[in-house]
């Protein structure tokens, strides 16, 4: 047998026709928006905002160093908090 058939034999050994083992992903607007729209909408909001900020630390004659240091802690902070909310549940932010 050649590289092509053997391939293939193998691929029609793991597909027998039968289609209702594999899971599907689901379209819907649902799925869109969760999966797509809001993940791209938060990497923008971490994003958009950075050359401003980095342009106000330097027009107030603050090395950016302090920008980078706040810019870390913030987003460590974040980190332990997000996971601080995953652990304790979303009741954690009540009386905040």
């Amino acid at each position: 047998m050649e590289g092509a058939e053997i391939a293939e034999s193998a691929l029609n050994d793991a597909f027998d026709g039968d289609l209702e083992d594999f899971e599907t992903l689901p379209c819907s607007w649902t799925y869109v928006i969760v999966c797509i729209v809001l993940p791209f909408l938060t990497g923008q909001i971490n994003v958009l905002p950075t050359p401003g900020y980095t342009l106000h630390f330097e027009e107030m004659g603050w090395p950016l160093t302090s920008a980078g240091a706040a810019f870390s802690a913030g987003f460590g902070l974040r980190i332990i908090m997000q996971q601080v909310v995953l652990r304790a549940g979303y009741w954690i932010a009540v009386p905040l």
